[in-house]
């Protein structure tokens, strides 16, 4: 309940009625002892800082929550559970490396983005490998200049179009824009 109300809120800029409840859920959580649930409730709270530019607080929650992610990843009993730890691992990667980028941090964001791309090709999940290959074009392109970032954003367009994702058209026109 928490979690939803939370989600509902974010996307209109309500972050602080957002944030508290997602500390309630991370309250709950912890009271219940469940462990993935506190680990998703963490990251939640690191995306609704980071949009908020609450960014220090954004990669500390990032953090934990992956660390938990970790830890808890290799003591699941069942398959399913270890593919959604791993998956999470893949996101907690992805909020630091968004996260790094909005701050100008774009070794960090390049080296967390590599890490997700590899989780993301691990478990086969085609919309988490093309995000992760933006993210490494957007880190490259601030950090070393367009053409390093070219190849990145060609798979991610690549990726895209093969699940029909709404991203390869603002993508295409990134890359057209380089171009020119």
């Amino acid at each position: 309940m928490h979690r939803a109300s939370a989600e509902s809120r974010r996307p209109w800029g309500n972050f602080d009625p957002a944030t508290t409840c997602l500390r309630q859920a991370l309250s709950l959580s912890e009271r219940l002892g469940y462990q993935q649930s506190r680990s998703e409730a963490l990251l939640r709270l690191a995306i609704t800082q980071r949009d908020a530019g609450r960014y220090e607080q954004a990669l500390d929650l990032a953090q934990r929550s992956l660390a938990l992610a970790l830890s808890h990843a290799y003591t699941a009993q069942t398959m399913a559970s270890q593919y959604g730890y791993r998956l999470h691992q893949g996101r907690a990667h992805a909020t630091l490396a968004r996260t790094y980028l909005r701050i100008g941090r774009y070794s960090q964001t390049a080296a967390h983005a590599t890490r997700a791309l590899t989780i993301y090709r691990e478990t086969g999940h085609r919309l988490g490998q093309a995000r992760a290959q933006d993210l490494l074009g957007q880190a490259l392109q601030n950090g070393r200049g367009g053409s390093n970032a070219r190849p990145h954003w060609q798979t991610a367009v690549e990726l895209y179009e093969e699940i029909g994702a709404p991203e390869a058209t603002r993508l295409r026109e990134r890359l057209a824009a380089l171009a020119d």
